[in-house]
């Protein structure tokens, strides 16, 4: 509580920070009504932390901000600039500028494999010594077991038969073919020509048609059936060609 002198000498009290909360007392002593005092404005919902004026502002419903200082300043040191977070890169993310590949093509199903490339030709030297059967001609089976096989007619005598022993095997299946020797081919170089004549076996052998009984003369397109199989021959060596 405190006095001053009012205008007749005599001293008045007056209204300090802790004045008394029921009365107050103006000049002349006389008790006056209690001022109301005005309730502090509530800042906008939702902004109440932005653009508080007092010292300790308000929340709305009355609570007290302890913070309102902290929030209104800015922390960093003098001189930093504030800069935007970067994006967090997923796990396993290409290095920024790697051009993106282009997606693998589905590869087609059912394709047959690559053909092999084509094997250059080189020619070798011919083998020496090589024992092999000369030819002279060929007998070419057109009809009966057999039918498409070729058989290598010699130089000299050559005797025709079922049987491997034989120089010319006739051996595709046919058994009204002898075992023995069913016929034979001779070439004779120094005349350069074929001769045919008949065999040992049980079966005749036919020459275009007819039954061979004697030797005869044999040149190319002539066909030869013993029994069930019939060839055709073919000359190979002659009057332009000899292994002589």
């Amino acid at each position: 509580m405190a006095f001053e002198l009012g205008p007749d000498g005599k001293p008045v009290e007056v209204a300090t920070s802790f004045r008394d909360k029921d009365k107050t007392k103006p000049p002349g002593g006389q008790p006056t009504a209690e001022v109301p005092t005005t309730p502090p404005t509530a800042p906008p919902a939702g902004n109440w932390q932005q653009g508080a004026a007092s010292d300790a502002p308000t929340k709305p419903g009355g609570s007290h901000n302890m913070f309102a200082h902290v929030d209104q300043q800015d922390m960093r040191p003098k001189g930093m600039n504030a800069t935007a977070e970067p994006p967090t890169k997923p796990k396993g993310a290409a290095p920024a500028g790697t051009p993106t590949p282009a997606p693998a093509m589905e590869q087609p199903k059912n394709v047959p494999p690559a053909e092999p490339k084509t094997r250059i030709y080189q020619p070798t030297a011919p083998a020496q010594n090589i024992d092999q059967e000369l030819v002279c001609g060929w007998l070419v089976v057109v009809d009966g077991p057999g039918k498409g096989a070729s058989l290598v007619v010699g130089p000299g005598q050559s005797f025709v038969s079922r049987s491997s022993k034989e120089r010319i095997c006739l051996d595709f299946g046919d058994d009204t073919v002898t075992s023995g020797q069913q016929f034979r081919i001779i070439y004779d170089d120094e005349g350069r020509e074929f001769v045919i004549g008949p065999g040992e076996g049980a079966n005749p052998t036919r020459l275009n048609g007819k039954i061979l009984a004697a030797a005869m003369p044999l040149v190319t397109g002539d066909l030869i059936k013993a029994g069930q199989t019939t060839m055709r021959f073919v000359a190979f060596c002659g009057d332009d060609f000899s292994w002589e």
